[in-house]
């Protein structure tokens, strides 16, 4: 999945925010502009699989224009197992 992430340097903070328009409550941080990339896709890595395991629709996301905007993309395919195997006593 493709999804535009919103970025902009928060000067009186130091890092960088991110934010995903089309992804409700998906936002992060980083301290580099670089860093914030990797936290991106964690981010909605997280959400896409938690809307994914909960059943809510997954919307195919808009195209957005300026240089605050930047492609995130991530593979929300992968089945994980978050769930530890139980010890048994």
């Amino acid at each position: 999945m493709r999804c535009y992430a919103k970025i902009w340097e928060d000067n009186e903070e130091g890092h960088f925010n991110v934010e995903f328009p089309d992804i409700p409550f998906c936002v992060t941080y980083g301290h580099t502009f670089e860093e914030e990339f990797v936290y991106a896709e964690d981010a909605l890595t997280g959400v896409i699989l938690t809307m994914q395991d909960i059943g809510d629709p997954i919307l195919e996301a808009k195209v957005y224009e300026g240089e605050q905007y930047h492609v995130i993309a991530v593979n929300y395919d992968i089945q994980w197992d978050l769930n530890p195997p139980q010890e048994i006593d």
